[in-house]
Protein backbone atom coordinates (compact mmCIF):
# COMPACT_ATOMS: atom_id res chain seq x y z
CA UNK A 1 0.00 0.00 0.00
CA UNK A 2 1.31 3.46 -1.00
CA UNK A 3 2.30 5.59 2.00
CA UNK A 4 1.86 9.37 1.64
CA UNK A 5 4.91 11.06 3.22
CA UNK A 6 3.67 14.57 2.66
CA UNK A 7 3.39 16.61 5.85
CA UNK A 8 -0.20 16.99 7.00
CA UNK A 9 0.19 20.75 7.12
CA UNK A 10 1.39 20.90 3.49
CA UNK A 11 -1.38 20.69 0.91
CA UNK A 12 -0.96 18.11 -1.84
CA UNK A 13 -0.53 19.84 -5.21
CA UNK A 14 -3.06 19.06 -7.88
CA UNK A 15 -2.28 17.65 -11.34
CA UNK A 16 -3.02 21.03 -12.89
CA UNK A 17 -0.66 22.89 -10.57
CA UNK A 18 2.12 20.32 -11.20
CA UNK A 19 1.75 20.83 -14.94
CA UNK A 20 1.91 24.59 -14.46
CA UNK A 21 5.01 24.33 -12.29
CA UNK A 22 6.74 22.03 -14.79
CA UNK A 23 5.96 24.39 -17.64
CA UNK A 24 7.19 27.35 -15.64
CA UNK A 25 10.39 25.50 -14.71
CA UNK A 26 11.04 24.55 -18.34
CA UNK A 27 10.49 28.16 -19.38
CA UNK A 28 12.97 29.40 -16.76
CA UNK A 29 15.59 26.83 -17.81
CA UNK A 30 15.11 27.76 -21.46
CA UNK A 31 15.49 31.43 -20.58
CA UNK A 32 18.62 30.69 -18.50
CA UNK A 33 20.12 28.59 -21.32
CA UNK A 34 19.39 31.36 -23.79
CA UNK A 35 20.99 33.89 -21.44
CA UNK A 36 24.10 31.71 -21.01
CA UNK A 37 24.35 31.29 -24.80
CA UNK A 38 24.12 35.04 -25.13
CA UNK A 39 27.00 35.47 -22.66
CA UNK A 40 29.10 32.85 -24.40
CA UNK A 41 28.66 34.73 -27.69
CA UNK A 42 28.94 38.42 -26.73
CA UNK A 43 27.65 41.16 -28.97
CA UNK A 44 30.67 42.55 -30.83
CA UNK A 45 29.18 46.04 -30.55
CA UNK A 46 29.10 45.85 -26.76
CA UNK A 47 31.89 47.83 -25.04
CA UNK A 48 31.96 45.44 -22.11
CA UNK A 49 34.83 42.96 -21.88
CA UNK A 50 33.29 39.74 -20.66
CA UNK A 51 36.56 37.80 -20.40
CA UNK A 52 39.18 39.54 -18.24
CA UNK A 53 42.74 39.52 -19.58
CA UNK A 54 45.49 38.02 -17.45
CA UNK A 55 47.97 40.89 -17.58
CA UNK A 56 50.54 39.21 -15.38
CA UNK A 57 51.05 36.35 -17.85
CA UNK A 58 51.15 38.76 -20.80
CA UNK A 59 53.87 40.86 -19.13
CA UNK A 60 55.92 37.76 -18.34
CA UNK A 61 55.62 36.63 -21.95
CA UNK A 62 56.80 39.99 -23.24
CA UNK A 63 59.81 39.95 -20.94
CA UNK A 64 60.80 36.45 -22.10
CA UNK A 65 60.32 37.59 -25.72
CA UNK A 66 62.76 40.45 -25.22
CA UNK A 67 65.43 38.07 -23.91
CA UNK A 68 64.92 35.72 -26.83
CA UNK A 69 65.12 38.65 -29.25
CA UNK A 70 68.46 39.66 -27.73
CA UNK A 71 69.62 36.05 -28.06
CA UNK A 72 68.64 36.02 -31.74
CA UNK A 73 70.64 39.21 -32.29
CA UNK A 74 73.85 37.97 -30.64
CA UNK A 75 73.77 34.48 -32.19
CA UNK A 76 73.02 35.82 -35.65
CA UNK A 77 75.92 38.28 -35.38
CA UNK A 78 78.36 35.60 -34.21
CA UNK A 79 77.38 32.90 -36.68
CA UNK A 80 76.93 35.01 -39.82
CA UNK A 81 79.67 35.64 -42.34
CA UNK A 82 81.64 38.83 -41.68
CA UNK A 83 81.03 40.26 -45.16
CA UNK A 84 77.67 39.72 -46.79
CA UNK A 85 76.98 40.42 -50.44
CA UNK A 86 73.39 41.50 -50.95
CA UNK A 87 71.31 44.28 -52.43
CA UNK A 88 71.85 47.50 -50.49
CA UNK A 89 69.01 49.99 -50.06
CA UNK A 90 70.10 53.37 -48.73
CA UNK A 91 67.20 55.67 -49.51
CA UNK A 92 66.17 58.17 -52.13
CA UNK A 93 69.33 60.27 -52.19
CA UNK A 94 72.85 59.18 -53.01
CA UNK A 95 74.97 59.31 -49.86
CA UNK A 96 78.39 60.89 -50.18
CA UNK A 97 81.14 58.71 -48.76
CA UNK A 98 84.83 59.44 -49.14
CA UNK A 99 87.63 56.90 -49.67
CA UNK A 100 88.55 55.39 -46.30
CA UNK A 101 85.39 56.70 -44.62
CA UNK A 102 83.07 54.40 -42.66
CA UNK A 103 79.33 54.89 -42.33
CA UNK A 104 76.46 52.94 -40.80
CA UNK A 105 73.02 52.88 -42.41
CA UNK A 106 69.72 51.20 -41.68
CA UNK A 107 68.79 48.49 -44.16
CA UNK A 108 65.50 49.99 -45.30
CA UNK A 109 63.95 46.57 -45.69
CA UNK A 110 63.43 46.55 -41.90
CA UNK A 111 61.34 49.73 -41.96
CA UNK A 112 58.19 47.62 -42.34
CA UNK A 113 59.10 45.26 -39.49
CA UNK A 114 56.46 45.56 -36.75
CA UNK A 115 58.90 46.67 -34.05
CA UNK A 116 60.58 49.32 -36.20
CA UNK A 117 57.34 50.72 -37.61
CA UNK A 118 55.85 50.90 -34.10
CA UNK A 119 58.95 52.75 -32.81
CA UNK A 120 58.72 55.27 -35.67
CA UNK A 121 55.00 55.78 -34.99
CA UNK A 122 55.63 56.44 -31.28
CA UNK A 123 58.36 58.98 -32.04
CA UNK A 124 56.26 60.78 -34.67
CA UNK A 125 53.26 61.03 -32.34
CA UNK A 126 55.48 62.25 -29.49
CA UNK A 127 57.11 65.04 -31.50
CA UNK A 128 53.84 66.09 -33.14
CA UNK A 129 52.07 66.28 -29.76
CA UNK A 130 54.87 68.43 -28.28
CA UNK A 131 54.66 70.84 -31.21
CA UNK A 132 50.87 71.02 -31.48
CA UNK A 133 50.84 74.67 -30.38
CA UNK A 134 53.38 75.44 -33.13
CA UNK A 135 51.14 73.83 -35.76
CA UNK A 136 53.97 71.49 -36.69
CA UNK A 137 52.83 68.07 -37.87
CA UNK A 138 55.44 65.34 -38.46
CA UNK A 139 54.52 62.68 -41.00
CA UNK A 140 57.90 61.37 -42.19
CA UNK A 141 61.02 61.39 -39.99
CA UNK A 142 63.32 60.96 -42.96
CA UNK A 143 61.98 64.03 -44.79
CA UNK A 144 60.62 66.39 -42.15
CA UNK A 145 63.80 66.62 -40.05
CA UNK A 146 66.34 67.31 -42.78
CA UNK A 147 66.47 71.11 -42.72
CA UNK A 148 67.11 71.33 -38.95
CA UNK A 149 64.02 73.35 -37.94
CA UNK A 150 62.44 70.40 -36.13
CA UNK A 151 65.70 69.67 -34.27
CA UNK A 152 65.78 73.32 -33.17
CA UNK A 153 62.25 72.93 -31.77
CA UNK A 154 63.23 69.65 -30.07
CA UNK A 155 66.15 71.46 -28.44
CA UNK A 156 63.83 74.18 -27.09
CA UNK A 157 60.51 72.44 -26.44
CA UNK A 158 61.37 68.82 -25.61
CA UNK A 159 64.74 69.29 -23.93
CA UNK A 160 63.56 72.51 -22.28
CA UNK A 161 66.65 74.53 -23.25
CA UNK A 162 67.11 78.12 -24.30
CA UNK A 163 66.20 78.83 -27.89
CA UNK A 164 69.20 78.80 -30.21
CA UNK A 165 70.16 81.73 -32.43
CA UNK A 166 70.90 79.90 -35.64
CA UNK A 167 73.90 81.19 -37.62
CA UNK A 168 71.87 81.49 -40.85
CA UNK A 169 68.48 82.31 -39.37
CA UNK A 170 65.43 80.11 -38.86
CA UNK A 171 64.04 79.97 -42.39
CA UNK A 172 66.60 79.31 -45.12
CA UNK A 173 66.15 77.71 -48.53
CA UNK A 174 69.78 77.08 -49.38
CA UNK A 175 70.73 73.45 -48.83
CA UNK A 176 74.23 74.46 -47.76
CA UNK A 177 72.94 76.93 -45.16
CA UNK A 178 70.45 74.39 -43.84
CA UNK A 179 73.32 71.95 -43.27
CA UNK A 180 75.33 74.65 -41.44
CA UNK A 181 72.35 75.36 -39.19
CA UNK A 182 71.84 71.64 -38.55
CA UNK A 183 75.49 71.17 -37.67
CA UNK A 184 75.25 74.04 -35.17
CA UNK A 185 72.08 72.57 -33.60
CA UNK A 186 73.48 69.03 -33.29
CA UNK A 187 76.75 70.25 -31.76
CA UNK A 188 74.80 72.10 -29.05
CA UNK A 189 72.45 69.16 -28.56
CA UNK A 190 75.31 66.68 -28.13
CA UNK A 191 76.87 68.92 -25.53
CA UNK A 192 73.61 69.32 -23.58
CA UNK A 193 73.02 65.57 -23.70
CA UNK A 194 76.42 65.16 -21.99
CA UNK A 195 77.85 62.84 -24.63
CA UNK A 196 81.49 62.10 -25.34
CA UNK A 197 82.73 61.62 -28.89
CA UNK A 198 82.62 57.83 -28.63
CA UNK A 199 79.00 57.95 -27.40
CA UNK A 200 77.76 59.92 -30.41
CA UNK A 201 76.38 57.37 -32.88
CA UNK A 202 75.10 59.79 -35.54
CA UNK A 203 76.63 62.07 -38.15
CA UNK A 204 75.25 65.47 -39.11
CA UNK A 205 75.89 64.73 -42.78
CA UNK A 206 73.65 61.64 -42.57
CA UNK A 207 70.98 63.40 -40.51
CA UNK A 208 70.72 66.04 -43.22
CA UNK A 209 70.18 63.26 -45.79
CA UNK A 210 67.35 61.76 -43.75
CA UNK A 211 69.22 58.52 -42.99
CA UNK A 212 66.92 56.61 -40.64
CA UNK A 213 69.49 54.80 -38.44
CA UNK A 214 71.15 58.08 -37.44
CA UNK A 215 67.77 59.77 -36.86
CA UNK A 216 66.41 56.96 -34.69
CA UNK A 217 69.58 56.71 -32.60
CA UNK A 218 69.47 60.44 -31.86
CA UNK A 219 65.75 60.50 -31.01
CA UNK A 220 66.12 57.45 -28.74
CA UNK A 221 68.95 59.20 -26.88
CA UNK A 222 66.79 62.32 -26.51
CA UNK A 223 63.95 60.18 -25.15
CA UNK A 224 66.23 58.65 -22.51
CA UNK A 225 67.60 62.05 -21.57
CA UNK A 226 64.02 63.21 -20.96
CA UNK A 227 63.28 60.24 -18.71
CA UNK A 228 66.48 60.82 -16.74
CA UNK A 229 65.69 64.51 -16.25
CA UNK A 230 61.95 64.10 -15.52
CA UNK A 231 60.86 65.55 -18.84
CA UNK A 232 57.66 64.17 -20.44
CA UNK A 233 58.44 61.42 -22.92
CA UNK A 234 56.81 58.13 -23.96
CA UNK A 235 58.08 54.74 -22.88
CA UNK A 236 59.93 52.95 -25.68
CA UNK A 237 60.46 49.21 -26.19
CA UNK A 238 63.69 47.79 -24.76
CA UNK A 239 64.57 45.52 -27.68
CA UNK A 240 64.06 46.21 -31.39
CA UNK A 241 66.05 44.14 -33.87
CA UNK A 242 67.34 45.92 -36.98
CA UNK A 243 69.81 45.18 -39.76
CA UNK A 244 72.75 47.59 -39.94
CA UNK A 245 74.79 48.10 -43.10
CA UNK A 246 78.39 49.05 -42.33
CA UNK A 247 79.89 50.75 -45.37
CA UNK A 248 83.52 51.50 -46.08
CA UNK A 249 84.67 53.28 -49.21
CA UNK A 250 87.66 51.60 -50.84
CA UNK A 251 89.59 52.59 -53.93
CA UNK A 252 87.83 49.78 -55.79
CA UNK A 253 84.32 50.53 -54.53
CA UNK A 254 82.15 50.30 -51.41
CA UNK A 255 82.46 47.33 -49.06
CA UNK A 256 79.31 46.42 -47.16
CA UNK A 257 79.10 44.36 -43.98
CA UNK A 258 75.82 43.44 -42.38
CA UNK A 259 75.25 43.36 -38.64
CA UNK A 260 72.19 42.77 -36.48
CA UNK A 261 71.68 45.24 -33.64
CA UNK A 262 69.28 46.14 -30.89
CA UNK A 263 68.71 49.74 -31.92
CA UNK A 264 67.57 50.58 -28.39
CA UNK A 265 71.17 50.10 -27.26
CA UNK A 266 72.72 47.93 -24.59
CA UNK A 267 71.95 48.93 -21.02
CA UNK A 268 74.88 48.12 -18.71
CA UNK A 269 72.71 47.47 -15.68
CA UNK A 270 74.04 45.15 -13.01
CA UNK A 271 71.57 42.31 -12.51
CA UNK A 272 69.66 42.92 -15.76
CA UNK A 273 69.00 39.76 -17.75
CA UNK A 274 70.06 39.69 -21.39
CA UNK A 275 70.44 37.32 -24.31
CA UNK A 276 73.39 35.54 -22.67
CA UNK A 277 71.24 34.59 -19.69
CA UNK A 278 68.70 33.06 -22.06
CA UNK A 279 71.47 31.32 -24.00
CA UNK A 280 72.91 29.65 -20.90
CA UNK A 281 69.53 28.79 -19.37
CA UNK A 282 67.64 27.42 -22.37
CA UNK A 283 69.81 26.81 -25.44
CA UNK A 284 72.84 24.57 -24.70
CA UNK A 285 73.12 23.64 -28.40
CA UNK A 286 73.59 27.28 -29.43
CA UNK A 287 75.91 27.82 -26.46
CA UNK A 288 78.50 25.45 -27.93
CA UNK A 289 78.38 27.21 -31.32
CA UNK A 290 78.73 30.66 -29.77
CA UNK A 291 81.60 29.58 -27.52
CA UNK A 292 83.46 28.00 -30.46
CA UNK A 293 83.07 31.13 -32.60
CA UNK A 294 84.24 33.50 -29.86
CA UNK A 295 87.19 31.25 -29.01
CA UNK A 296 88.21 31.22 -32.68
CA UNK A 297 88.00 35.02 -32.77
CA UNK A 298 90.22 35.37 -29.68
CA UNK A 299 92.86 32.93 -30.88
CA UNK A 300 92.99 34.42 -34.36
CA UNK A 301 94.07 37.76 -32.92
CA UNK A 302 96.23 36.45 -30.05
CA UNK A 303 98.16 34.32 -32.55
CA UNK A 304 99.51 37.56 -34.04
CA UNK A 305 101.44 38.14 -30.81
CA UNK A 306 102.39 34.50 -30.30
CA UNK A 307 99.71 33.66 -27.74
CA UNK A 308 96.56 31.58 -27.55
CA UNK A 309 94.00 30.08 -25.18
CA UNK A 310 92.41 26.67 -24.90
CA UNK A 311 89.23 28.07 -23.38
CA UNK A 312 87.74 31.47 -22.72
CA UNK A 313 88.14 30.96 -18.97
CA UNK A 314 91.91 31.39 -19.46
CA UNK A 315 91.20 35.11 -19.90
CA UNK A 316 89.98 35.32 -16.29
CA UNK A 317 93.28 36.54 -14.81
CA UNK A 318 93.20 39.57 -17.13
CA UNK A 319 96.71 39.15 -18.61
CA UNK A 320 95.82 37.86 -22.08
CA UNK A 321 92.67 39.98 -22.06
CA UNK A 322 94.82 43.13 -21.78
CA UNK A 323 97.13 41.86 -24.54
CA UNK A 324 94.10 41.18 -26.76
CA UNK A 325 92.66 44.66 -26.16
CA UNK A 326 95.97 46.33 -26.89
CA UNK A 327 96.34 44.42 -30.16
CA UNK A 328 92.77 45.09 -31.31
CA UNK A 329 92.92 48.79 -30.47
CA UNK A 330 96.34 49.22 -32.05
CA UNK A 331 98.55 50.26 -29.16
CA UNK A 332 101.23 48.71 -26.96
CA UNK A 333 100.58 48.42 -23.24
CA UNK A 334 103.78 48.86 -21.17
CA UNK A 335 104.49 45.64 -19.32
CA UNK A 336 104.70 47.46 -15.99
CA UNK A 337 101.03 48.49 -16.35
CA UNK A 338 99.74 44.99 -15.59
CA UNK A 339 100.73 41.71 -13.99
CA UNK A 340 102.06 39.19 -16.51
CA UNK A 341 101.91 36.33 -14.04
CA UNK A 342 99.25 37.33 -11.50
CA UNK A 343 99.63 35.22 -8.37
CA UNK A 344 96.85 36.62 -6.21
CA UNK A 345 93.22 37.53 -6.70
CA UNK A 346 94.02 41.21 -6.13
CA UNK A 347 96.56 41.19 -8.97
CA UNK A 348 94.03 39.52 -11.25
CA UNK A 349 91.40 42.15 -10.38
CA UNK A 350 93.91 44.91 -11.14
CA UNK A 351 94.47 43.38 -14.57
CA UNK A 352 90.75 43.17 -15.30
CA UNK A 353 90.20 46.73 -14.07
CA UNK A 354 92.86 47.88 -16.56
CA UNK A 355 91.04 45.92 -19.27
CA UNK A 356 87.80 47.73 -18.34
CA UNK A 357 89.55 51.10 -18.72
CA UNK A 358 90.87 50.06 -22.13
CA UNK A 359 87.37 48.97 -23.15
CA UNK A 360 85.94 52.34 -22.16
CA UNK A 361 88.72 54.26 -23.92
CA UNK A 362 88.04 52.22 -27.04
CA UNK A 363 84.48 53.54 -27.16
CA UNK A 364 82.81 50.31 -26.07
CA UNK A 365 80.13 50.12 -23.35
CA UNK A 366 81.40 49.39 -19.86
CA UNK A 367 80.84 45.68 -19.09
CA UNK A 368 77.79 44.99 -16.93
CA UNK A 369 79.67 42.43 -14.79
CA UNK A 370 82.05 43.39 -12.00
CA UNK A 371 85.79 42.64 -12.44
CA UNK A 372 85.54 40.11 -9.60
CA UNK A 373 83.07 38.03 -11.62
CA UNK A 374 85.52 37.84 -14.52
CA UNK A 375 88.31 36.77 -12.13
CA UNK A 376 86.05 33.99 -10.86
CA UNK A 377 85.94 32.70 -14.47
CA UNK A 378 82.23 33.46 -14.82
CA UNK A 379 81.75 32.36 -18.42
CA UNK A 380 78.80 34.67 -19.04
CA UNK A 381 80.82 37.68 -17.88
CA UNK A 382 83.69 36.73 -20.21
CA UNK A 383 81.26 36.05 -23.09
CA UNK A 384 79.80 39.55 -22.79
CA UNK A 385 83.25 41.19 -22.99
CA UNK A 386 84.46 39.12 -25.95
CA UNK A 387 81.15 39.58 -27.77
CA UNK A 388 81.44 43.39 -27.60
CA UNK A 389 84.99 43.10 -28.99
CA UNK A 390 83.77 40.68 -31.65
CA UNK A 391 81.15 43.15 -32.91
CA UNK A 392 83.69 45.93 -33.33
CA UNK A 393 86.79 44.06 -34.50
CA UNK A 394 85.64 40.87 -36.21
Amino acid sequence: MYENKTSPSTPTPSIGSLTSLTSSKNTMMSSKTSSMTSLAQPNPLSPRVLTPQKKEKKFAWLTRSEEEEELDILTENILMESTVEHRVELGEDDINIQVGEKQEHLDLRCINDPGVSELIKILINWISAEFSDQRVQITDLGKDLRDGQVYALIYEKILGLKKLDLPWGEYVQSRERQEKNLEFIIENMNRELGLTDVQIKWKTSLLSCGEMLNILRLLIKINRFCHTNNRPAPELPRVIKVNILKLKKLETGVRCERRVENIMGQESEIGKRDGFDTLFDHFPDKLFQVQSSLLTFVNRHLASVGLGVGSLQELADGYKLCILLGYLQGFFIPLYEFHQKPATKDEMIENVELAYRLIKEGGLPTPMNRPGEVVQADLKAIFRIIYSLFLKYK
